[in-house]
């Protein structure tokens, strides 16, 4: 499991829009999580959404953390280990 804490979880609009994990080698895109579909399912708890990469074989990975088009932020860019 990889988990994300954000800082303010009581609306969506604070909340990035969503989560992508590519592989390193390929650069392909392996996972995606839709920030808004996670919170109206409930998944974020309290703050922290857990996202599962037991399936992904070892390597090393790229999260991209897309901010919400309300944010003037850029793309967080996060090196995952998984092994």
């Amino acid at each position: 499991m990889v988990s994300l804490k954000f800082d303010n979880t009581e609306s969506v609009d604070g909340l990035p829009e969503d989560v992508s994990i590519y592989s390193e080698n390929a650069g392909k895109l392996v996972r995606q999580v839709s920030i808004k579909s996670a919170f109206d399912q409930k998944q974020i708890k309290g703050n922290v959404l857990p996202i599962n990469v037991g399936d992904l074989p070892r390597g090393t990975y790229y999260m991209h953390v897309k901010p919400n088009k309300k944010n003037k932020k850029e793309t967080d860019k996060i090196r995952l280990v998984l092994n």
